[in-house]
């Protein structure tokens, strides 16, 4: 675990904010998905 740290301590800005918008944007396309889906259903009601 600590290893993984110290590659991320490592790494420059730029790097860690591309892996930040890769993890945020992993999270949010399947929740606004699950969102969009669940706003249709009420729709279709």
């Amino acid at each position: 675990m600590s290893s993984i740290a110290n590659k991320i301590e490592k790494m420059n800005l730029r790097t860690k904010l591309a892996y930040l918008l890769v993890m945020v944007l992993l999270f949010t396309i399947p929740f606004t998905g699950l969102v969009l889906e669940s706003m249709n259903m009420i729709v279709r009601i």
